[in-house]
């Protein structure tokens, strides 16, 4: 019996001798990607050529240090990006195939005039159910064009509030807080312009959107319609209401002559820099209903279906975002902030006045049921806020005559409509 343990003993050792030696197997299921791939990315500092990841170092600071940790982790890539923006190389960049990327950042109605060159991503991304369940699964499902999932969120800018906190407690005004409503924030301005103080208001479309959505109104349809929309009789009454809500935020009921220095304002997240150190952020009023209404200048990651890295580009993708919802939201926040250059200031070690950290906190927080606003139509090189034709604020205040208001709500609309097909137009 001895003798026969012995034998089993040594016949293991000599087994296990052998396999140390055999030469290690390479895991058969992980992937190895080699080449380049190209990225087009909306950017605020144009390059006419396309550069290698790091080269920028004004802007997109995460994704590009990620895109270098990327190609480290596969050393037969090469990470490349290009600018793309509407109204300089658009259409050049879809039909050369010497600029064409394999990934491309869209807002939706990009993607929706692109949408027969974009890939479906719809299977790729239900593969990763457990990967992004939760908040970021929220914001794809609001980046869906026309039912498909064919962007992978990228950016998200919503709209928040600021405010001079030294400014509103030293006159009596509660600070804004979560679950305050607009009858609060009209309190507030009124209470501060009698004070002498400026108040900023949603003045653009798209940021008056939420609040003419939470007093029932609505600017677009979901296939893209405004006319019959935007100057629908439940738009003018939304309007009437908001020209009301004017009128209640300032002192005397009229629009301020010139510009003022505002302690009270809503602005996109993005307008955060060292600048505003005293201003603090907090969300958007409540509606009426009592519900939460805001929008987001919103971007994708889409792989156009010309791309030769089909694989390599999601796998790129899925780095970029992370491994959780909650490293997603993370890195959406920041790929937004640093768009604009607004963490310059806060990089290498330096610390970040109170105002960016809210600011982090309040967007992580309403990206999550921000949908895309109906006028971010198109990347520019430059404001995409103000593109689509506006309204000063004093013809805005004299929408209290609802008369006045649908009459021109139904030129606006036809305004609208006009502009949206002509962006439209190959």
């Amino acid at each position: 019996m001895l003798r026969t343990y012995i034998l089993i003993a040594a016949t293991a050792l000599l087994l296990a001798a052998c396999q140390s030696a055999l030469p290690v197997q390479p895991n058969a299921e992980e992937p190895t990607y080699t080449g380049t791939l190209r990225v087009g990315l909306h950017g605020e500092r144009w390059a006419r050529d396309p550069y290698p990841a790091g080269a920028d170092g004004w802007a997109n600071q995460t994704l590009q240090e990620r895109s270098k940790m990327f190609m480290e982790q596969y050393p037969g890539v090469e990470i490349e990006f290009v600018n793309v923006a509407y109204d300089r190389n658009f259409e050049q960049i879809l039909a050369d195939p010497g600029l064409m990327p394999d990934i491309l950042e869209l807002t939706v109605f990009e993607a929706r005039l692109v949408r027969d060159r974009i890939e479906s991503l719809a299977q790729r991304i239900e593969a990763e159910a457990v990967r992004w369940q939760g908040d970021y699964m929220n914001v794809i499902e609001l980046a869906k064009v026309d039912g498909d999932s064919i962007l992978l969120p990228l950016t998200s800018d919503p709209l928040l509030v600021f405010y001079e906190t030294n400014v509103l407690a030293s006159n009596g005004v509660p600070l804004p807080e979560e679950g305050w409503t607009l009858v609060d924030f009209a309190a507030a301005g009124q209470q501060l312009t009698q004070a002498g103080h400026g108040v900023g208001h949603a003045l653009t479309l798209n940021a008056m959107e939420p609040f003419i959505n939470g007093l029932g109104g609505q600017f677009m349809s979901a296939d893209g319609r405004i006319t019959g929309v935007f100057d629908s009789e439940a738009s003018v009454q939304a309007f009437v209401r908001y020209a009301e809500l004017l009128q209640a935020a300032s002192g005397d009921g009229q629009a301020p002559s010139g510009p003022v220095e505002t302690v009270l304002r809503v602005e996109r997240a993005s307008s955060t820099s060292s600048t505003l150190g005293r201003y603090s952020a907090a969300p958007l009023p409540d509606a009426p209903d009592g519900k939460r209404y805001n929008n987001a200048l919103m971007t994708g990651l889409a792989i156009l279906k010309d791309s030769r890295q089909h694989e390599l580009a999601w796998e790129y993708m899925r780095y970029v975002l992370g491994e959780s919802s909650d490293e997603a939201l993370d890195n959406v926040v920041l790929y937004t902030l640093e768009k604009f250059g607004r963490t310059l200031n806060f990089r290498n070690g330096q610390e970040a006045p109170q105002v960016f950290e809210d600011t982090k906190r309040w967007m992580r927080h309403e990206i999550t049921f921000a949908p895309p606003a109906a006028f971010d139509l198109v990347w520019y090189d430059g404001n995409r806020e103000g593109l689509a034709p506006q309204r000063p604020l004093q013809q805005l205040y004299g929408y209290t005559n609802a008369e006045a208001a649908k009459s021109d709500l139904a030129l606006w609309a036809q305004e609208l409509q006009a502009h949206a097909e002509a962006l439209s137009a190959p």
